[in-house]
């Protein structure tokens, strides 16, 4: 876990930087949350953009959300004023316990 929370502490203090050159272009960064990367649960996602503050968005990622074993509407109910950004995705059941069963890389090489 301290390897996780290191790259979160780099990711979180590059992000304030970028952050800031972004408000001189009128654009705003978020966070996309991806299986398998540094965050893919609720609470991991949580975590993360409870960190990086008001400034950053969320990219709400459906297929991923539906991936980890949650309902996407959690994030929609605690960051909604934040998501600026939406993949939808139609996760296939079947696909998914592939990815899962077989430890592949994502599953978007199955959906």
């Amino acid at each position: 876990m301290r390897e996780v929370y290191d790259f979160r502490r780099f990711t979180f203090k590059r992000a304030f930087h970028l952050q800031r050159v972004l408000r001189w272009n009128a654009s705003r960064l978020a966070y996309h949350h991806h299986l398998m990367m540094v965050a893919e649960t609720f609470e991991e996602i949580s975590d993360i953009i409870g960190e990086a503050g008001p400034e950053t968005g969320l990219l709400l990622d459906t297929g991923h959300a539906a991936a980890a074993g949650f309902d996407y509407a959690k994030l929609i109910e605690r960051f909604g004023d934040r998501i600026v950004h939406i993949h939808l995705k139609d996760v296939r059941k079947a696909s998914r316990a592939e990815v899962q069963s077989k430890d592949l890389p994502s599953v978007d090489e199955k959906t």
